[in-house]
């Protein structure tokens, strides 16, 4: 696509709105109102969809007559598209380069300095062009958003704590750190965990823990956990559990509290 002199009645419009679209572009940035700059490119966006609607170049194309009438309307409008590249560099980073190179323009004629009209003399344009924006998938996107907000209006639920105690029933409690050897899914019911643990009392224990659904079996073996050891023994569903295992939970998830260093029979305090 050449400059050439071959004009069609709308060519002046548009060029004057490329020249006080720039001249505004300025004067806003400088009082560092950003948005207004915006707005100013999106004026010169609109006319030249306009200008495309006013010259119909797809009519244009079909007639043999009119071919220099079409290169020129292609011209102005690859002029435009290259300076509206141009003023959205700082704020479109990664799609004026995209825009760019499908125009084809060099990198000479994509500074500020270049941003008038005639600068460039012939385009050698992309001739199947990739959409800078693809359109979005809407019912992908509206689930996403949907998502989005949900989690952001989920209020954390805050458990209210218990009754005050003393130091001396804190002192019941016998925590100790135990590692797990063995653990299994309970026979008779899907949410429990049957696990061998070994407190460092020369035996193992059998603990049952309602913790199937956050964890796998073998997710288990190796943890060091904390447990409470005096815990008097009972049978879930037919299973003997000798203690319990401490874990933390919200609304969502559950953690077996776990040790890094301390060995099994160690004190938790």
């Amino acid at each position: 696509v050449k400059k050439n002199d071959h004009p069609s009645p709308f060519d002046a419009d548009l060029q004057e709105t490329m020249l006080t679209t720039k001249e505004r572009y300025e004067q806003h940035f400088d009082a560092l109102k950003v948005s207004l700059a915006i707005q100013e490119v999106w004026t010169l966006i609109r006319r030249t969809n306009k200008y495309i609607d006013e010259t119909a170049p797809w009519v244009l194309a079909k007639d043999e007559a009119k071919q220099d009438v079409l290169e020129n309307v292609l011209y102005h409008l690859a002029e435009s598209l290259r300076l509206i590249g141009i003023l959205l560099k700082p704020i479109l980073v990664e799609s004026h380069a995209k825009l760019f190179a499908q125009l084809g323009v060099s990198k000479s004629y994509q500074s500020y300095e270049q941003a008038f009209f005639g600068a460039v003399e012939t385009y050698k344009v992309t001739f199947q062009a990739e959409p800078l924006f693809p359109r979005l998938k809407v019912e992908e996107e509206v689930q996403a958003l949907s998502d989005l907000i949900s989690k952001q209006n989920t209020k954390k639920v805050i458990t209210p704590i218990k009754d005050e105690i003393g130091i001396e029933d804190f002192a019941k409690l016998d925590l100790r750190i135990g590692v797990i050897k063995a653990c299994k899914r309970h026979p008779n019911a899907d949410k429990l965990l049957v696990s061998t643990v070994d407190i460092g009392e020369g035996k193992d224990r059998q603990i049952v823990s309602g913790i199937a659904a956050h964890y796998e079996p073998k997710q288990l073996i190796g943890k060091k956990v904390i447990v409470v050891a005096n815990l008097k023994p009972v049978k879930l569903r037919g299973e003997l559990s000798e203690g319990m295992l401490l874990a933390g939970s919200n609304t969502a998830q559950l953690e077996v509290i776990t040790s890094e260093e301390l060995q099994p029979g160690d004190l938790v305090k």
